[in-house]
């Protein structure tokens, strides 16, 4: 089987590094499959493909742009393009696009007739508009920028949604939220979970890069920790984490809180540190390499995501395998791997969500029990998610998609 994946980043966190652990994965479950990645930029780092059976090739689209519809539009219609062409040499069996709200199935189509088009959903737009409304930490200027640009990514995904043969959700909140939606396509959502694969975080874990980070960001060693890695955006709400490290810095608590990641909310962050006189306190490296990240997760106390919409992100799953507490904002999806106070703390965003956050951040640094408790509880929930079933279940799904196409023809 040949498959073609269509994705605007291949590796380097989120939804591109969810895509390279799931080919990984694919390439060593079927010996026989080969694999074209369409792409704007290729980021893995450690992974170890057999690049006899896999190839990239990048279209001109900057992977900067690719949150910006124009770009989003020319992206699909280049990926049709190099699709159309590789073939009329090699036959194609699956096409499969990461991410359902993108514009990018638009001009995209269908570049092959009869060829099954499966995408994977990241996301719920209605649920995500839906918080970011309900959340008071946001402002109301946010809140309208971002239910403008939800009207044309409702429209994507209502037109995606239709197009594709069968979607992927990473959650089974997004299944249902999808199915609730569009109930006449129910039958095309399958929910198949996020799951990490220890063996490359431990390929991507350097000791040595670890401690380094920690005398750097704590020379004394005397200094919690805190960390947050991710895009640097509104639905992000990392000012909650900026306010919470003030609130704790006056109670008189050694914090310091790492930012890594980049995104068009950065300086307006660097501008509420300065205003409330944590700016030494708060250490925003810009976007780093996965293993960086990885080891970032080696060095630091505790992980916290104030975000107002997420899934169990591969962030959250990551730094749960690192053996680094999760401080989490509740969203309707994190409750199907973190159970409070069992392998994680939650906080709710309420007007006084810093100081929320600030509560549960505090029984870590003090409550040497919680602490303990959570951290132990975390490695074994990760332990007993099966990547190999996760794996298994989606080339299941190809298989099915392409024999489906086969027989109607």
């Amino acid at each position: 089987m040949h498959i073609c994946f269509v994705t605007p980043r291949f590796g380097g966190g989120g939804c591109g590094n969810y895509l390279s652990q799931l080919v990984y994965g694919l390439m060593n479950c079927d010996q026989n499959l080969r694999v074209t990645v369409v792409t704007t930029d290729k980021v893995y780092e450690t992974i170890k493909f057999d690049m006899d059976r896999l190839r990239f090739i990048k279209t001109d689209v900057r992977l900067s742009n690719i949150g910006l519809f124009p770009h989003q539009l020319e992206f699909g219609r280049q990926a049709r393009d190099i699709i159309s062409h590789i073939s009329r040499n090699d036959s194609i069996d699956v096409l499969h696009v990461n991410e359902t709200s993108y514009g990018t199935l638009l001009t995209l189509g269908r570049p092959i007739r009869q060829v099954p088009i499966l995408m994977t959903a990241h996301l719920s737009v209605g649920t995500e508009i839906a918080r970011f409304l309900e959340v008071p930490t946001i402002s109301f200027g946010d809140k309208f920028i971002h239910c403008m640009y939800h009207v044309s990514t409702s429209f994507f995904e209502n037109y995606n949604v239709r197009k594709a043969d069968r979607i992927i959700t990473v959650t089974e909140g997004i299944r249902q939220a999808l199915t609730k939606k569009y109930p006449h396509y129910a039958a095309k959502f399958q929910t198949i979970p996020n799951v990490v694969d220890t063996g490359i975080l431990l390929q991507e874990k350097d000791d040595l890069r670890a401690r380094e980070f920690r005398e750097f960001l704590d020379p004394k060693d005397d200094t919690c920790l805190l960390l947050y890695a991710g895009s640097l955006v509104a639905r992000k709400n990392l000012g909650v984490l900026i306010r919470a490290t003030k609130h704790l810095l006056d109670q008189g608590n050694k914090v310091k809180t790492v930012l890594a990641g980049d995104g068009n909310k950065r300086r307006e962050l660097a501008d509420l540190a300065g205003t409330l006189g944590t700016s030494g306190n708060i250490y925003m490296p810009g976007n780093l390499t996965h293993c960086d990240v990885m080891n970032l997760m080696g060095a630091c106390d505790i992980f916290v995501s104030p975000s107002i919409y997420e899934t169990p992100s591969l962030a959250i799953l990551e730094a749960m395998a690192s053996g680094l507490p999760v401080v989490a904002a509740f969203s309707p999806d994190i409750p199907e791997i973190i159970k409070h106070e069992y392998n994680g703390l939650f906080f709710n965003l309420t007007r006084n969500a810093e100081q929320e956050c600030a509560k549960q951040i505090l029984r870590l640094i003090y409550e040497d029990n919680v602490r303990k408790k959570i951290v132990e509880n975390e490695i074994s929930t990760i332990k007993s998610m099966d990547i190999d079933a996760s794996v298994e279940k989606t080339l299941e799904l190809f298989y099915e998609s392409m024999h489906k196409c086969k027989v109607s023809l």
